[in-house]
């Protein structure tokens, strides 16, 4: 629980750099930038320490990171001029759980108790409630359905990369490698984060060339 409530606080933080960031720079440096220091900072730990890029489960993390540090970060960065920070992680956030349980249901079988399903209704209607704009507390930022989009995306990235990164656990456990260790974690985040970076550095690259194409 303390791992999950320090995940959530750090996604949290990071969608509120993200948008100074974002104002400050643009969208391609914002997001290259925060990639590539990430990447550097977590690769000296895995090429040193940690199991660098050998694990059996790089595949499964290479995709969790192109799905979630890839596409879902593109999400983010789309809708935070449209949603801003705060209403980008409640949407982003909120979704991920419920669209993580049902993928993590139909592929690995995992079920949730009628208990787990209950609160975690409760806890979506009543942030839907909290955050729902009124005359009295209308939405700092203008408001548009594409923002919207863009939240759904990156909660869509976040959400299925955390099941194929499950999915990894699990291949490598089944391998025997350590998995219940802060070695591997970081190893594995490193290895997402890499192919995150690689993922958004060609989608921007493809997007300056087909803008330089004639119209």
């Amino acid at each position: 629980m303390f791992a999950a409530f320090l995940a959530a606080l750090f996604f949290a933080l990071n969608s509120t750099c993200a948008n100074n960031n974002l104002r400050a720079h643009g969208p391609v440096v914002a997001n290259l930038g925060r990639l590539g220091v990430a990447t550097v900072v977590l690769g000296l730990f895995a090429h040193t320490l940690g199991g660098g890029l050998s694990s059996v489960s790089v595949s499964w993390f290479v995709l969790s990171g192109i799905i979630g540090m890839g596409l879902g970060d593109l999400g983010v960065f789309a809708a935070l001029p449209f949603l801003g920070s705060r209403l980008t992680v409640l949407i982003m956030q909120c979704l991920a759980a419920p669209l993580a349980a049902l993928a993590e249901w139909l592929w690995l079988g995992t079920k949730l108790t009628s208990a787990q399903l209950l609160w975690g209704l409760l806890i979506l209607g009543g942030v839907a409630l909290a955050i729902m704009p009124s005359k009295a507390s209308p939405p700092r930022v203008r408001v548009r359905p594409i923002g919207f989009l863009f939240g759904f995306v990156a909660a869509c990235g976040q959400g299925f990369g955390a099941v194929i990164s499950r999915k990894g656990g699990m291949v490598a456990s089944a391998a025997g490698e350590s998995v219940a260790n802060a070695s591997f974690g970081l190893t594995a985040a490193y290895q997402r984060i890499l192919a995150g970076l690689v993922f958004t550095a060609v989608w921007f690259v493809a997007l300056r060339l087909l803008r330089r194409l004639p119209s």
